[in-house]
Parts: C-alpha cells; sequence; structure tokens
C-alpha cells in the first residue's frame, strides 16, 4: 500500500519528498522489498540526490542481482557521479614496493589541479597519474600528449564552459607525457588487459588536468613523472546503451595496477609501434 502511495506521490502529486516517505514505510515494513528500494532510488535520483541513490540502488542489487531495473539505474548513478572513482579508490596501497596514494579531485576547470598540486606538496610524490573516463573507448589508454586549450563540449561540474581558452600563459603549446606510456600499454597487453596508447586527451577537464600536471612539472616540480589514463564505461554504466564498449570494473582495477607497475619497472619507456 505504501509502495503505491509513493508511485502515486511521484506520478500524479509530483511530491518526490511525500514519495520518499512512502517508500521509507513501505521499508520499514518490508526491509526486502527490491522494488521499493529501486523506486526510493530513482526518486532520489530525480532530485538530485545521487550518493543517497546510490546508497538504495546498491541494496536493492544486493538482494536482487538479477533485477535488470536495480542493476540499470545503479550504473545511470554511477554515470552521474563518475564513477571511475570507484575503480581507483579499489587499486591496491602499495604496487612492485611503491606506496600508493589515492586522491579524489573534482571535475571542474581549475580546482581539480589545485587539488592535484595540494596532495603534490603533501605526499612528494615521485609520479603523478591521473585516471579519468571515456565513454566509447574499447581499452585503457595511457595518454601522451596536452594541449593548451580548454574548449568544453559541455559544462564541468560547477557550470564552467570555457571555448577556445589557453590554460597557462607562459606554458608551452602542447606537453609530452614523461611517463613510459608505451611500456605501460606492452604491460597491460602481456596480462590480457586491452590497452593502446591514445594521442588525444580531449579538451574537456581530463585535457586540463593533463596539461596542469605537467606544467607544474615544467615550472616547479622537475623531479616527477606525471601523466594521464583513460579507462572505458564500467558494465554497469552500459545497461542502457547497445553497442557501446566497456570493461569490467576488476579488470579496470587490474589495468591500473598494471600501468602504476609498469611505471615502477621502466625507468625509460621502450621503443615500441604505438602510433595510429
Amino acid at each position: 500500500e505504501y509502495y503505491l502511495m509513493g508511485n502515486e506521490c511521484v506520478t500524479k502529486a509530483h511530491d518526490p519528498n511525500a514519495a520518499i516517505r512512502s517508500f521509507d514505510k513501505a521499508l520499514k515494513l518490508y526491509p526486502e522489498y527490491v522494488d521499493a528500494w529501486v523506486r526510493k532510488g530513482v526518486t532520489l535520483m530525480d532530485i538530485g540526490e545521487d550518493y543517497q541513490a546510490l546508497v538504495c540502488l546498491k541494496e536493492a542489487v544486493l538482494l536482487n542481482p538479477h533485477s535488470f531495473k536495480a542493476r540499470y539505474n545503479r550504473g545511470k548513478v554511477y554515470l552521474n557521479l563518475n564513477y571511475y572513482e570507484e575503480a581507483v579508490k579499489m587499486i591496491s596501497n602499495e604496487i612492485a614496493g611503491a606506496e600508493v596514494v589515492k586522491v579524489i579531485i573534482p571535475t571542474v576547470q581549475n580546482k581539480s589541479v589545485q587539488a592535484i598540486e595540494k596532495a603534490i606538496e603533501e605526499h612528494n610524490p615521485d609520479i603523478v597519474i591521473s585516471v579519468g573516463q571515456a565513454g566509447g573507448r574499447f581499452d585503457i589508454t595511457p595518454e601522451r600528449v596536452a594541449i593548451n586549450m580548454d574548449d568544453y563540449r559541455i559544462k564541468d561540474n560547477e557550470g564552467n564552459q570555457p571555448i577556445d581558452a589557453v590554460i597557462q600563459p607562459d606554458g608551452q603549446a602542447a606537453y609530452f607525457s614523461n611517463l613510459p606510456v608505451k611500456a605501460m600499454v606492452k604491460h597491460l597487453n602481456e596480462h590480457n588487459i586491452p590497452a593502446t596508447l591514445s594521442y588525444t586527451a580531449g579538451t574537456f577537464v581530463c585535457n586540463h588536468v593533463m596539461y596542469g600536471i605537467l606544467y607544474m612539472i615544467d615550472k616547479k616540480y622537475p623531479n616527477i613523472k606525471g601523466g594521464f589514463i583513460h579507462i572505458p564505461y564500467m558494465t554497469s554504466q552500459v545497461m542502457d546503451k547497445k553497442n557501446t564498449p566497456f570493461m569490467s570494473l576488476n579488470d579496470i582495477v587490474k589495468g591500473l595496477e598494471l600501468a602504476i607497475e609498469a611505471c615502477v619497472i621502466y625507468d625509460k619507456d621502450i621503443k615500441a609501434i604505438g602510433g595510429e
């Protein structure tokens, strides 16, 4: 009864808060009610409460791993939240004898690089690798070059949308990663993780971040190696995207760990075919 009331609050009264209260009552009576968890999660997502929505949808998937509605909507929330972060958080804290420090940065034009510099000052790393997601790519792609240009097709997470904007007036037109990017690709492929070298990081926040790291290396931190890796969509993110490439979360995590391992093993990059 409360579940039906919740649905009516959404479809007829257009009152999401009342709907959530009704779903809560239904779940209090029947905590294993998968549809109620899903409906509550979707309602929270509709009002922009993505983190709370994710809690509900994770519970729904836990109760019924075969529920298409639960998995589909969980994937939508992951996409809203840029949930490649989940892959980063799962990376081991030590790889090939190197300590790994994980920092989540905002998908925001200037704040992203500011967060990275703050982490550099705090942790004094030897290597800085940023990770972003490139939907539509089949494999994990270390980036080779970043350009001195912001040209955002869409707004970032704080509404910034620079067009044809120079990132750093005193910076180079482009910077090349000083990571062993070809060795990274080789190392991943040898361990059955699809990877190719990319020569375009785009013109959105990913390129901004990569350029920012390499600019800081050029101007302030010459002993640091730095670069960027793009990962494809995760399985849960393509439930409503037929024929869209994806990779399992476990393989993405394994690939990122192998990429880090290659950076530790290889002091210099290898000579290998990597162009397209």
